[in-house]
């Protein structure tokens, strides 16, 4: 077993063994995707369903745009969460020092607290991301013809919006990894609001859809702009940067 994967199962165990993290995630999560669907389907589906004629494009683009936000802010909570608190534990007590004095590299300690802090999220937001899509279906869409799920919407809730979180997961380590760790969860606590409003307008315009092409290409984009901007930063990840970040 590589050091790489041993790191990784044991960040993700500390992660999902902490109270405060589990609390803190489930009810946070619950709120607002509580708002997000008392909202949606009172002021999107329940409108269009009491309509004379149905717009099963527009009851589709709803729909998928719920369990598309459903992903989105599930996903997103987990990384503004678990990107602060364990980070910032482990540099106070000297854990992330004793690691670097093992045959760890710096790289392997960024790659293990970059994938437990969003693996867990992406598992509970894909898994609430399906529930979602299933009872929209069954409930809204499957009585009045409209398909429960697409091909694009598939890819873009289940596929595209993880490989996003991923890469942002690893920017965000990159950054407070060797440096300050507020640094780089800043980037994650600004990213879910702004992205999310950013869709929710587009997706209200029609210049986006979750059933469509154009939102893949905006997710592949932003996925290539992430990553590239860790490819540069993660120059940075060297034993002497973490160890000097640990005694500020």
């Amino acid at each position: 077993m590589s050091v790489r994967s041993v790191l990784t199962k044991a960040a993700i165990r500390d992660l999902v063994r902490s109270r405060s993290y589990i609390v803190a995630f489930v009810v946070i999560s619950l709120f607002f995707v509580a708002i997000l669907y008392v909202i949606g389907v009172r002021l999107l589906i329940a409108p269009l369903l009491s309509s004379p004629t149905l717009d099963r494009g527009l009851l589709a683009g709803a729909a998928t745009g719920l369990v598309y936000c459903t992903v989105l802010i599930i996903t997103g909570l987990s990384l503004n969460i678990s990107s602060t608190q364990p980070l910032i534990r482990g540099k106070a007590s000297g854990s992330i020092e004793s690691l670097l004095a093992t045959p760890a590299a710096a790289r392997d300690l960024w790659f293990a607290l970059s994938i437990a802090s969003i693996l867990p999220g992406i598992v509970v937001g894909v898994g609430a991301g399906v529930v979602a899509a299933v009872v929209l279906g069954i409930v809204y869409l499957a009585p009045n013809g409209v398909p429960a799920a697409t091909p694009w919407m598939i890819v873009n809730c289940f596929v595209l919006l993880p490989s996003v979180y991923l890469a942002l997961a690893f920017l965000v380590h990159a950054i407070g990894v060797p440096g300050r760790v507020t640094s780089g969860t800043v980037i994650a606590q600004v990213f879910l609001p702004v992205y999310a409003s950013l869709i929710i307008n587009l997706g209200a315009r029609g210049v986006v859809a979750v059933t469509r092409l154009d939102l893949a290409l905006v997710q592949l984009g932003l996925t290539a702009v992430v990553a590239g901007i860790v490819a540069a930063v993660g120059r940075r990840v060297t034993k002497e940067r973490i160890v000097l970040s640990c005694k500020r």
